[in-house]
């Protein structure tokens, strides 16, 4: 599958609260987002902003994911990467 990367926009707010509250996250500190939490999310900026950046990684025509990359003005950025589950186990987040 061809991967693609778009970058987050103010305007994809919608589309991010269905993305994160749609699915399960396991591997993050809260495996279920309450829909208004995660567009306060979005309201606060933490998606995009001076330190921050995301990026939906798109396939098919459709949003498997989502990577963020954050403290970017530091020596030690650190991501956040998120697959919804029917795309886990593919190979997106891998290194090749």
């Amino acid at each position: 599958m061809d991967l693609t990367y778009r970058r987050y926009a103010d305007a994809d707010a919608d589309d991010l609260v269905a993305f994160l509250a749609g699915d399960a996250w396991p591997f993050h500190g809260s495996a279920v987002v309450d829909p208004e939490q995660a567009r306060q999310w979005a309201a606060e900026g933490r998606f995009d902003n001076a330190e921050t950046r995301s990026f939906w990684i798109d396939g098919g025509g459709e949003a498997l994911g989502l990577v963020r990359l954050m403290d970017l003005g530091d020596s030690t950025p650190v991501f956040d990467l998120r697959i919804r589950s029917r795309y886990r186990g593919r190979g997106i987040g891998a290194t090749h």
